[in-house]
């Protein structure tokens, strides 16, 4: 789990470097969607996994 949200971070930070902003506005999107429930439902889960 961490190692994907890790991917995902990186891939935004690589979007931002080349200023797609389209992109990153829907690989932020998608993160926030994933990343969101979990954090809000357990996000000590989260960190142990």
């Amino acid at each position: 789990m961490t190692i994907k949200l890790k991917k995902q971070v990186i891939e935004i930070l690589t979007v931002l470097k080349e200023k797609k902003t389209e992109k990153l506005a829907s690989k932020l999107k998608k993160a926030l969607s994933t990343i969101g429930p979990l954090i809000s439902v357990n996000p000590i889960e989260m960190n142990i996994s």
